[in-house]
């Protein structure tokens, strides 16, 4: 299921992102000639290329992550149903800290992707003015400060992307502390109220594997939600652009 699940998924985000490009072609090929001609090359294939793959990843997020939370629904509905009590308090414990962590990392996410778009025009700058400076750069031998010019920029670009993979799988190490903690602490109570010590095995066994089986999820929940974060930023900020439309 998971597997024709994850096939379907990428068959229509593949559709869609097909449809937007034929779109974006259309809309530049059906433009005035006065309107066609100030847009340089770089951004026509910027149009079709860049953003549109952009745009595809922020389509495909949306669709995992409709999956992922029906799961989500269906594993947490099962323990609610086995103990209500117990399952409302990790629901209470999980939703919290992705809200807390969500508030700070979307203005992170936000950020970054604003910083790597400025330095991606830049090293597109760089990069349009050596290939247009090849000449002098052989004639004075300055291949070196070009190169150092292109490392100042790409560098912190590689080091934005990153944090911002780092930042997607934090929450998975910060709920995975506390859910131990959690469960220690429900065991230590569980074994007071119940004098059977295979109620008390089974209670955790089962909530347990519940929780094993519901993190993964939640993880991929976020994950999504954090691609959408940082491709949305870099879709809506560059198909606002002039001559740009999807």
């Amino acid at each position: 299921i998971r597997l024709g699940n994850t096939i379907l998924i990428n068959k229509v985000a593949a559709k869609i992102g097909s449809e937007i490009s034929c779109n974006a072609y259309t809309s530049i090929l059906c433009k005035d000639y006065e309107d066609f001609i100030q847009l340089n090359t770089s951004e026509k294939i910027n149009v079709l290329t860049d953003l549109t793959q952009k745009t595809l990843v922020v389509i495909s997020s949306y669709l995992q992550l409709i999956s992922c939370l029906i799961v989500s629904i269906c594993i947490y509905s099962t323990l609610l149903f086995y103990n209500w009590v117990t399952a409302l308090l990790i629901g209470i414990i999980f939703f919290t800290i992705y809200i807390v962590l969500g508030k700070y990392l979307k203005k992170q996410f936000v950020k970054n992707s604003k910083n790597y778009i400025k330095k991606s025009k830049k090293l597109i700058k760089a990069i349009r003015e050596g290939f247009g400076s090849i000449r002098d750069i052989h004639m004075n031998n300055n291949q070196y400060l070009f190169r150092d010019i292109h490392k100042r920029i790409d560098l912190p670009m590689r080091n934005i992307m990153s944090q911002n993979k780092y930042l997607s799988i934090l929450p998975k190490y910060v709920i995975e502390a506390f859910g131990l903690a959690f469960m220690a602490l429900i065991g230590c109570i569980i074994s007071l109220s119940y004098q059977n010590p295979s109620k008390v095995i089974g209670f955790l066994g089962l909530f347990g594997l519940g929780v094993q089986k519901l993190l993964p999820y939640l993880q991929q929940l976020f994950g999504c939600w954090s691609k959408i974060q940082s491709f949305g930023v870099f879709s809506s900020i560059q198909s606002t652009e002039p001559g740009i439309s999807l």
